[in-house]
């Protein structure tokens, strides 16, 4: 390379530190550039006593800090938490600035696509030189950065835990997807320890020949105690137990997104004989938001409260509710269901599903539909409109099941992955 084409990659180290610098000094001078960072990992280790671990993600959201919390106050290392910000309207948002003195920011760049798929992370490079012991990352392909974390691992020496569903729900089987599976399948095989968030996981993980000592399941979740608190509190407060409604009181929580289906609930309340027969409170914000509102113009049961994160303003909307109806990815908030005693109504198939459906058991703490129709689904709301016995049996499994997702599994299956990928 001569000295004229060299002048297309003079970047400045302080505007790029992990871009076209890294680019730059590699093609100059290699080995002196890696025998350098490589002392200074040295260095850094050498005078730390415990385990320094980095946990790269994409966002902080709400609902982790509380299990961040707990994991630094229990964990025999020490924790960095580097993250990047949501895309307004289309991502959860960052909460990482609740956890002060542990919170790196980096910049998210993401795909130039529909769906906000991240495709780098800039300033991840501090992470591979800086001496830590253990890097967790997200089971993301799209993500650049974890290739090159990926790549750090064997100059750097140092563990990869990768944390993820295990699996990835079948949406074809196109060149994309069949990419995507090749690409999962090599960073699965190659990371030091992996967590899952559900034993479906574990076992597609396994199915793929890797040993199962190094295939942890944490049991995704949320505070439980915390939210049993809330909801004990709450009771307190009441001068009394409110009266039983003739209404069918039916709740949504979550991001108003198109893999939500929130459009679904809407349409379905729209197919009820009897439209005063039911209440909707929604609990959200996101791109949807204007359009769903719209749609709700001649349906005045139906009341938009916003985004809430206060788990004590969330329990007093859902406390009113007799149940909960997620007509797309259900995600955590089964486990709000389950810690207020209310029954989920949502769809098997033909949505995009997360690995939290396999918390549901269909006719015990759930009625689960086979597919994602508006007739159908306003038939399931009426008829627990009008089989109250079906919804109070429904209701007391669903309060039963609160205690087998408390965070203490949660807290102590990661540290066991991250001490398997340290031996």
């Amino acid at each position: 390379m001569n000295a004229t084409s060299l002048k297309h990659f003079k970047v400045s180290r302080a505007r790029h530190p992990d871009g076209w610098f890294l680019r730059e000094r590699l093609l100059l001078a290699p080995s002196a550039f890696l025998r350098k960072a490589e002392k200074r990992t040295q260095e850094i280790r050498a005078a730390k006593s415990r385990v320094r671990l980095a946990w790269v993600t994409c966002v902080i959201p709400s609902y982790r800090i509380n299990f961040l919390g707990r994991l630094m106050k229990q964990a025999s290392f020490d924790l960095d938490l580097y993250h990047g910000q949501g895309k307004e309207g289309k991502t959860v948002t960052s909460a990482g600035d609740q956890l002060e003195g542990t919170s790196i920011p980096v910049r998210n760049l993401y795909w130039p696509t529909r769906r906000p798929r991240i495709m780098w992370q800039r300033g991840v490079w501090r992470v591979v030189r800086d001496g830590y012991d253990v890097v967790v990352i997200n089971e993301n392909v799209h993500n650049m950065s974890n290739w090159l974390l990926f790549l750090g691992k064997y100059i750097f020496d140092y563990r990869i835990v990768l944390v993820g569903y295990g699996y990835r729900p079948q949406l074809g089987s196109g060149l994309h997807a069949r990419l995507r599976d090749r690409l999962r399948g090599m960073v699965l095989r190659r990371a030091d320890s992996i967590v899952t968030y559900t034993d479906m996981g574990r076992e597609a993980v396994c199915a793929m020949g890797i040993s199962p000592d190094r295939v942890f399941v944490y049991g995704n979740t949320l505070d439980v105690d915390e939210l049993l608190e809330t909801k004990r509190r709450l009771n307190q407060t009441r001068v009394r137990a409110p009266a039983p409604s003739p209404r069918l009181r039916v709740a949504y929580l979550g991001r108003l997104v198109p893999v939500k289906r929130v459009d679904l609930l809407i349409d379905a309340l729209s197919t009820l004989k009897d439209p005063d027969q039911v209440s909707c409170d929604i609990i959200g914000d996101g791109i949807e938001r204007a359009s769903l509102e719209e749609k709700t113009a001649s349906l005045p049961q139906v009341h938009f409260h916003g985004a809430l994160y206060d788990p004590e303003e969330i329990a007093q909307v859902l406390m009113k509710a007799d149940v909960l109806v997620l007509p797309g990815r259900v995600g955590l908030t089964v486990i709000h269901a389950f810690c207020l005693g209310i029954p989920v109504l949502t769809i098997g198939s033909g949505v995009e599903q997360s690995p939290e459906f396999a918390y549901l058991e269909h006719g015990r703490d759930s009625v689960v539909l086979g597919r994602p129709n508006a007739h159908e689904l306003g038939e399931a709301i009426e008829r627990l409109a009008n089989d109250r016995a079906l919804l109070w049996r429904l209701k007391l499994r669903s309060r039963r099941k609160a205690q087998r997702f408390r965070m203490d599994r949660m807290v102590s299956e990661f540290t066991r992955a991250v001490d398997a990928a340290m031996t």
